[in-house]
């Protein structure tokens, strides 16, 4: 009889697990492995999308930061330009300036704009006026005056005889640039033809790069020219504007320090390596200038990085004629930070709370597969006895 009531006790456990093991493999295997995989997909899609969002938001602070200098150098440069502008309006107001007039119509433009190294007047002169322009000079500034050009080994010689000269008859700064005067920018060809080009165009015409009486070999210059006509002279075609031409305005303008006096003014700091390149120029002959981040009063040397280079743009714009191309680069790590370690803290949070609850849930189905099996086997025990069994508190009440 014991035999039999355990063999039946054995029987109806196995019956009653056998629908319950189903359920409970579920339970401990299936959800928590659901679970574990939905915290790790929802952690890795959490971590790209903020990956994403870092990254657009920098990249649009950074681009924001490069417009706005293009901007304001485009809008920097205008005074440059209008210099020569204001060059012309004074010989179009007046059939002839002297020197001393000269100085007063652009001392101020020389003081008030760094990047502006020289202010010209270039007359057209003829070869049967060259001796009469040389005297007049000569006698104006008390020492000698010549047309003068370069050699073929670089050295100044007298200019030779030509039909038309160029030459630069007034300048400023004058002590600046007293080696300048005379020279004739029809002697070369370059110049010559970026004068002509003036002509053509009535517009400011600038040169390729150049070193400017070489006084500084990591810099460089331009000249930009336009002509200057004689007073109610008819200008509306090429043809006309050559039979009426008087002479050029002309500006020798340094690269470097007319770039940092217009960002400094018009531009906050931003953290940006930018790079100027004449992509009108030949090759090997475009870069033009470096300018390094500024720093403000509260950075370090160490807070500037300048081999990051996380974000890079390129725009180009219009100088005068040529096109320049502005190659702008990240180098503050703390304005255009990179992403951290620290921005994972959410997704691995979210991670190991689903690994919590998968666990937990583990644990909840084991300790639910031992009730059920212990419920089993009373259940399977108290069929397999005979007689009934009554079950009394301690107070012996049924």
């Amino acid at each position: 009889g014991t035999v039999l009531s355990l063999i039946l006790v054995y029987i109806s456990r196995s019956v009653l697990l056998q629908d319950v093991q189903k359920s409970t493999a579920v339970r401990t295997t299936y959800v928590p492995l659901m679970v574990l995989a939905t915290g790790l997909f929802l952690g890795l899609s959490l971590y790209s999308l903020l990956h994403h969002q870092f990254q657009l938001t920098v990249y649009n602070k950074f681009k924001s930061a490069v417009q706005s200098h293009v901007k304001s150098f485009e809008y920097g440069i205008t005074p440059y330009l209008e210099s020569l502008y204001s060059i012309r309006a004074g010989f179009d107001s007046s059939e002839h300036i002297d020197r001393k007039e000269f100085y007063r119509l652009v001392n101020r433009l020389t003081h008030q704009y760094p990047g502006i190294k020289a202010l010209e007047w270039v007359p057209k002169v003829s070869e049967k006026q060259r001796n009469q322009f040389e005297q007049q000079a000569s006698k104006t500034l008390n020492k000698p005056y010549a047309f003068a050009e370069l050699n073929k080994q670089g050295k100044i010689i007298s200019a030779a005889e030509r039909e038309w000269y160029y030459p630069i008859y007034y300048i400023e700064p004058l002590q600046a640039n007293i080696k300048a005067l005379g020279f004739d920018l029809g002697s070369n060809n370059q110049e010559f033809s970026g004068l002509m080009k003036s002509i053509d165009s009535n517009t400011p015409i600038a040169s390729h790069r150049i070193k400017w009486l070489q006084e500084d070999k990591n810099s460089y210059d331009f000249i930009v020219s336009l002509p200057v006509f004689k007073q109610g002279s008819l200008t509306e075609t090429i043809e006309h504007r050559q039979q009426s031409l008087k002479g050029f305005a002309v500006a020798i303008i340094g690269i470097g320090p007319m770039i940092e006096a217009i960002l400094s003014q018009h531009t906050s700091i931003a953290g940006l390596d930018i790079e100027f390149l004449d992509i009108d120029s030949l090759p090997g002959e475009q870069f033009l200038y470096s300018h390094n981040p500024r720093k403000s009063r509260v950075e370090t040397a160490n807070q500037l990085d300048k081999s990051q280079s996380t974000y890079q743009a390129k725009q180009t714009m219009q100088f005068a004629d040529r096109q320049w191309e502005i190659i702008a680069k990240s180098a503050n790590s703390e304005l255009y930070p990179e992403w951290s370690s620290n921005n994972l803290q959410l997704p691995v949070a979210i991670f190991i709370l689903s690994t919590i609850l998968a666990f937990y849930l583990r644990r909840a189905g084991l300790r639910e597969i031992e009730r059920n099996e212990m419920l089993a086997y009373q259940t399977a025990l108290l069929d397999a006895i005979p007689n009934p069994i009554f079950v009394f508190d301690e107070q012996l009440e049924f």
